[in-house]
């Protein structure tokens, strides 16, 4: 559910498992309602026919009400040759090592996991236990046990519970004295975690701590648990080893080729080093695209460049206040440039403090003819609820055509930690910057005709008193 009146913004991305293809896909739209039944708004069906992948795309809901834009991409999940499917994986895929074991079981179909969690289809069920969650009363349901988290089920009392613990968040599980008095198992999460899903109990010092019992067998169950502790620690230290066995490669590697090559230039060597890169691309979707009256060049020194007033003026129209703005320095680790905004900006929203501390990271790069330009951006705001959780990412893909550019903005919200309002995080955060990049962009063009103006004017003068 979002709330928007006539523009929803979802930005989710949904997974489905099939045998073969042709298959069709419907997408329903509905009116939510608190207190009535939700009214079907309009839906539509998409036929895949194989393996391909589509652009954004809109497509026309059947009731004529709307439209709906949706990327549709179709692969091969569990390839057959164990090299084809490291491909699909990929080389920096945390689940690499564990999917090579369990790729083959999870042809069988989709589990528990994926119907009622909705967990990628990477995740089956190791164990599977019937117990009761201790809150007021005891909430018998099914606990399922999987490589990554732990979970758990209940439907009793018409009131439907799921709670959803990754394993990186549990710190400590202790079961009672007596195994046949009251059996149970109580696990503690790490300071700071929580948002499981159900609400919680605390302990003294502050540690969530869920407590489960009515266990058929609860030693054989804390042994699971401890078992599938000590897995996926295992499989993270794994991880490490791959990764510091492959940066030292790359290393000895760098290290022969400038043995054997002395001549190349540090700019050179920059440029054929593996970049980072700055921002999550895959969260970025298409906002606007607008000209801009002047070259690339002139955008970035009259703009961004380490004299311009332009930031200054901007967020003082805005009565933002604490602007810090850092010089741009080279970056090694993405190429270009980059440099730190701080400043603190106002709140318009009633869940929000009045004002909010910001720091926005800067990334420029060119084009080695400078007519390409590439500015990105992440802006993190601290004070708002759940700030911590996300951050706005946006590029301007800036190109010269003659004595102007033309200017293509992409906006995307990039979850750092799972929120069960990230769908309405998404779609608030990515309507309210794209407002603020539209305002960013006019006030650059007025700023840049204004500056220009300023100059021709300075040298008409000039001429004029030249004898």
């Amino acid at each position: 559910m979002v709330p928007s009146p006539r523009n929803p913004l979802w930005g989710e991305e949904f997974n489905f498992l099939v045998d073969q293809l042709p298959v069709e896909v419907t997408i329903t739209i509905y009116d939510w309602d608190t207190a009535c039944k939700c009214k079907v708004i309009g839906s539509v069906t998409i036929a895949v026919l194989s393996e391909d992948e589509t652009g954004a795309s809109w497509y026309e809901l059947d009731s004529k009400f709307g439209q709906i834009c949706l990327r549709l991409r179709s692969t091969k999940a569990f390839p057959d040759s164990d090299s084809s499917f490291e491909e699909f994986t990929g080389a920096e895929s945390p689940r690499k090592m564990i999917l090579k074991k369990q790729h083959r079981e999870m042809i069988e179909g989709i589990g528990p996991l994926q119907t009622i969690y909705k967990l990628p289809h990477d995740e089956i069920v190791h164990q599977s236990y019937s117990c009761a969650l201790e809150r007021c009363l005891l909430y018998h349901g099914r606990m399922y046990i999987s490589q990554w988290h732990l979970c758990f089920r209940s439907n009793v009392f018409s009131k439907q519970l799921n709670v959803i613990i990754p394993l990186q968040d549990i710190d400590e599980i202790k079961r009672s004295q007596h195994s046949l008095i009251n059996p149970a198992i109580t696990i503690f999460l790490n300071a700071g975690a929580g948002g499981h899903g159900t609400p919680r109990s605390c302990s003294q010092n502050g540690r969530i701590r869920y407590t489960f019992a009515s266990f058929w067998s609860r030693n054989r169950t804390f042994r699971a648990l401890e078992t599938a502790l000590q897995s996926y620690e295992a499989t993270l230290e794994a991880e490490k080893q791959v990764r510091a066995h492959v940066l030292l490669q790359n290393e000895s590697n760098s290290v022969l080729g400038s043995k054997t090559d002395s001549i190349k230039t540090p700019e050179k060597n920059i440029e054929k080093s593996t970049l980072q890169p700055f921002i999550n691309e895959h969260v970025l979707a298409d906002v606007t695209s607008k000209f801009f009256p002047g070259t690339t060049e002139k955008f970035f020194s009259t703009i961004l460049g380490d004299n311009s007033m332009f930031f200054q003026q901007y967020r003082d129209a805005r009565k933002d206040t604490d602007l810090k703005l850092s010089k741009w320095c080279a970056s090694e680790e993405y190429g270009g440039r980059v440099r730190e905004v701080t400043f603190r900006s106002q709140c318009h929203s009633p869940l929000c403090p009045p004002d909010t501390a910001v720091t926005e990271w800067q990334h420029a790069s060119f084009s080695k003819d400078k007519r390409n330009l590439i500015y990105e951006t992440k802006h993190q705001a601290h004070d708002v609820p759940f700030g911590s959780y996300f951050e706005i990412h946006c590029r301007w893909s800036l190109t010269t055509s003659s004595s102007t550019c033309q200017i293509n903005i992409k906006i995307g919200v990039n979850m750092k930690k799972w929120c069960i309002l990230q769908s309405r995080i998404k779609s608030g955060a990515t309507d309210e910057y794209r407002r603020e990049v539209c305002k960013i962009l006019e006030a650059a063009c007025d700023y840049f005709l204004k500056s220009e103006s300023n100059i021709h004017d300075s040298d008409e003068i000039v001429m004029a008193s030249s004898p």
